[in-house]
Order: structure tokens, then C-alpha cells, then sequence
């Protein structure tokens, strides 16, 4: 199955200009407007390259209102940012927990885009995907 890309802008953020700053990149993903099957790969997120990220989480506005849990992760791991994202229940999830793989960051050598791989199909849920990071120049620039 593809990825489904269509919640994703088409740029990346941030421009050079704010390399030293850092920043904190967000998205809506509104379930009820495109449905997503069971098993989607669902692309929240752009990631630059050189992106040392030092958190990313979930939040669940609007719960699916069924059984519905995702992973969060990226292209070397699904689940690597967090494991078990409940997105039949509001509130929210955080990378910070010592479980999760990426529990202390992840630098970005290459771009990538942050995931929710879907248990069920999605068809209510809205969430915020967010992230936190700062670009490293050295990594950025080679």
C-alpha cells in the first residue's frame, strides 16, 4: 500500500534563514474530510535534512469514536516515535517516554516524513501531529 501524502504541505519548513532558531513544525490531520483504510501509512510531517528533532507527538482533538490505535514513527521505524497512539481518546502523546526509541531525539542525515501507520480505518479522528527541532548547518549543507 502507499503512503498517503495528502495532509502533508508541499514545502519544507523552515527556510535557511532560521537555522539557529528552533522550531516547532505542526499539521492537521482531519480524518473526516479524507478516510484513510486500515493499515495506511499516513505521512504527517516533512522532515528537513539535518533535522535534529528532540520531540514529536500526537494530539487527539476528536477521538475516531471506535477502536482505532496508530503508530508513530518514520521510514527506519513505524513505531519509533511512539508505539501505541490511541486515537479513539482525546489527549495527547508525547516522544518523551523512555520506551519510545526516539525518547531523546533523532538527527536526520536525509529529509524524511513523520508516519501514523493506521490499525483500522480512519473516518472521524481529527488529530495535531507536531514536532520540535533544530537544524544542524554541518548535515544541512553537505
Amino acid at each position: 500500500m502507499a503512503d498517503i501524502t495528502s495532509f502533508i504541505p508541499g514545502t519544507v519548513y523552515p527556510s535557511a534563514a532560521l537555522r539557529t532558531e528552533v522550531i516547532v513544525a505542526q499539521n492537521t490531520i482531519d480524518f473526516s474530510k479524507t478516510n484513510v483504510a486500515s493499515g495506511a501509512v499516513v505521512n504527517v510531517l516533512r522532515i528537513p535534512k539535518g533535522a535534529f528533532v528532540i520531540k514529536a507527538g500526537i494530539y487527539v482533538k476528536t477521538a475516531e469514536g471506535s477502536t482505532l490505535t496508530a503508530t508513530y514513527g518514520d521510514a527506519s521505524g513505524a513505531n519509533s516515535w511512539d508505539a501505541s497512539v490511541n486515537l479513539n481518546s482525546t489527549g495527547i502523546y508525547v516522544s518523551e517516554e523512555g520506551t519510545d526509541a526516539y525518547a531523546i531525539g533523532k538527527i536526520y542525515t536525509v529529509a524524511d516524513t513523520l508516519d501514523l501507520t493506521m490499525s483500522a480505518a480512519a473516518d472521524t479522528a481529527v488529530v495535531y501531529a507536531f514536532a520540535e527541532y533544530s537544524i544542524i548547518e554541518a548535515l544541512a549543507d553537505a
